[in-house]
């Protein structure tokens, strides 16, 4: 009896695993096909972030050390900047994906947002405005993947074939990072053709 209990224990926890791994790898395609996000940095936030539970996107940013520092005194009130607290390796991937997310999402409101808010100003603010755009991006994509809710005026990607996927995917699990696992789809803001032209495609 003990050993048939314990037989279906470890099939309940390999069928557990396996549609924890399912469900990864469909939010990482989903992520994927967004416009500024490779394979490669969709797989970081999935199994940094998304594939966790949180109870709400206060809980998130503060796991991911993107929740601000105030700071009191008198009658000033500012912010000090993000706590740093948290997932290091989860940040350092959305405060990079929010200079990404500038470059290839434009027209999105969260890029709209930026902008209005830096007008002209540079340096530590530019810095400050960043790791707040980071935050907004870590929330609307854990609710774009939770509910479906799209950020306004984000951008999908042309449909790509799924052995492309499973070719990159290999490559990161045997521990590569293949040279187009963030290469994006769009034109190149630079000018020119480039090595982002608007015909590009997978691989």
């Amino acid at each position: 009896m003990c050993q048939q209990l314990a037989e279906l224990e470890a099939q309940r926890d390999q069928a557990v695993e396996s549609e924890a791994a399912g469900q990864a790898e469909q939010m990482i395609r989903q992520l994927a096909r967004v416009r500024g996000i490779g394979v490669q940095t969709a797989t970081v936030l999935v199994h940094e972030a998304f594939v966790r539970r949180f109870r709400n996107a206060r809980a998130l940013g503060s796991y991911a050390g993107l929740t601000g520092t105030p700071y009191s005194s008198g009658g000033t009130q500012r912010e000090q900047g993000i706590s740093k607290d948290g997932n290091r390796r989860l940040r350092a991937t959305l405060v990079e994906l929010a200079w990404l997310w500038l470059r290839y999402q434009p027209g999105c409101a969260l890029s709209r947002w930026f902008h209005d808010r830096l007008g002209g100003s540079r340096g530590r603010l530019r810095k400050v405005l960043i790791a707040a755009l980071a935050r907004k991006l870590l929330i609307a994509l854990w609710r774009y993947l939770q509910d479906g809710t799209v950020p306004q005026g984000m951008e999908l990607k042309p449909a790509w074939p799924s052995d492309a996927y499973k070719s990159t995917a290999r490559g990161i699990e045997a521990g590569g990072a293949p040279a187009h696992a963030d290469r994006r789809i769009g034109p190149d803001p630079r000018g020119g053709a480039g090595p982002v032209g608007p015909r590009e495609r997978w691989p």
